[in-house]
C-alpha cells in the first residue's frame, strides 16, 4: 500500500512515521518547507511511546504537481486555514477514484469543499487525541497522550476494506485506531475540548492545561463553553450527558503541562484555526438559534488576535 502525507507537522509526522515502520507500506511525504533539510536529514519521532525514524518513501513539494501519482491512501493533515487550497493540494497527487483520502484535522465542517471536488473516492475523518508538536523542521515531539484516532467514512454507508485494512496498519504500530459510524459526534466531542481550551490558552496570555484546569476561574469559563458545544451538538441530534465536562476537565488536568496546538502556532506567530474550531461551530449555532454568548466573546477575541498575525 502507497500511502502520502500531506502536511508533514506534529500530526502528520507522528502517524506517518508510525505507519512507516510496518514495512508493508511505503509512506511518502508532500512538505511546505524544510524539504532540503528533510532529504538530508530524514524526519526523527521523539515519543513517550518510543522514538523512530520516520522511513521515507518520497518526498514532494506540496505545490508541485506529481507526474505519476500512484498512492492508494492520502492522509491530509494540514492546518485547517482558509488560506490552504485543500483540493488544489489533493488534486496534485490523487490519481484516481481509487485514491481513498483521510482528513486527520482539528474543527468541524472544514471536509465541504474536498467532498464537492472528489465525490466518487472514498473520504474519511479522523479525530485525534495526542500531545504532539513538530521542532526544527523535523523533528516531531509526543509527550502526552495515547495517539487515539477515531475514523469514520463521510461519503460512504459503510467503511472499503482499504480503509479497515489502514486503521489495523495504525493498531499494529502503537496507535489505537477505532473506526465510528457517527464521525460527526466524535467531532463534536472534541470540540469540547478545543473550543475552550484552544481558544482559552491564548486569550490567556499563554496557559499550557493545567494552568486552565487549576479549579480557579478559566476552569469555570471552560465549563461554561463546553455547555454551549453541548447545546449546539444538541441542536444537530447529538446528545452528551453533563458528565462529560467533568470527564474533559479531569482528562485534561491529569495530562502532562501542554501547550495546545493553537498556543502553538500563535507563538511561532502562524495563523490560528479560529474559523476550523470556533467559527464553523457559531455558524451551526446561528443556523439553529442556538445562544452561544461565550462562545461568541471568545471568537471575537480570537479573530482579532489572527487578523494581527501576518
Amino acid at each position: 500500500m502507497n500511502i502520502l502525507v500531506i502536511g508533514c507537522g506534529g500530526i502528520g509526522g507522528y502517524f506517518g512515521a508510525r505507519l512507516s515502520q510496518n514495512k508493508e507500506l511505503k509512506v511518502s511525504v508532500a512538505l511546505n518547507s524544510n524539504i532540503e533539510k528533510v532529504q538530508k536529514e530524514g524526519i526523527k519521532l521523539k515519543s513517550i511511546k518510543g522514538d523512530c525514524d520516520f522511513e521515507i518513501d518520497r518526498i514532494f513539494n506540496v505545490h508541485e504537481k506529481c507526474e505519476k501519482p500512484d498512492f492508494d491512501f492520502i492522509l491530509l493533515a494540514t492546518k485547517a486555514l482558509p488560506t490552504i487550497n485543500q483540493v488544489q493540494l489533493l488534486k496534485n497527487f490523487v490519481n484516481s477514484v481509487e485514491t481513498n483520502i483521510l482528513i486527520i484535522q482539528n474543527g468541524i465542517d472544514t471536509e465541504k469543499d474536498i467532498l464537492e471536488n472528489f465525490p466518487e473516492n472514498e473520504i474519511a475523518s479522523a479525530v485525534t487525541y495526542i500531545g504532539v508538536a513538530k521542532e526544527s523542521g523535523n523533528i516531531i515531539n509526543h509527550t502526552g497522550g495515547d495517539g487515539i484516532l477515531q475514523i469514520g467514512v463521510l461519503n460512504r454507508k459503510s467503511p472499503s476494506a482499504k480503509l479497515l485494512k489502514l486503521i489495523e496498519f495504525f493498531n499494529q504500530q502503537k496507535v489505537k485506531a477505532t473506526y465510528f459510524d457517527n464521525i460527526r459526534a466524535k467531532r463534536y466531542e472534541k470540540l469540547l475540548w478545543n473550543v475552550p481550551f484552544n481558544s482559552l490558552s491564548v486569550i490567556g496570555g499563554g496557559l499550557l492545561t493545567n494552568e486552565m484546569t487549576d479549579r480557579a476561574e478559566i476552569e469555570s469559563l471552560s465549563r461554561k463553553i463546553m455547555q454551549e458545544v453541548i447545546q449546539v451538538a444538541a441542536s444537530e441530534n447529538i446528545h452528551f450527558p453533563q458528565s462529560v465536562i467533568d470527564e474533559k476537565i479531569e482528562y485534561t488536568r491529569n495530562f502532562p503541562p501542554y501547550a495546545s496546538s493553537m498556543l502553538v502556532d500563535y507563538r511561532l506567530h502562524r495563523k490560528l484555526e479560529v474559523e476550523a474550531i470556533v467559527g464553523n461551530i457559531l455558524k451551526i449555532a446561528e443556523k439553529n438559534n442556538i445562544s452561544t454568548p461565550y462562545i461568541e466573546t471568545v471568537y471575537a477575541i480570537l479573530k482579532s488576535v489572527n487578523n494581527k498575525i501576518s
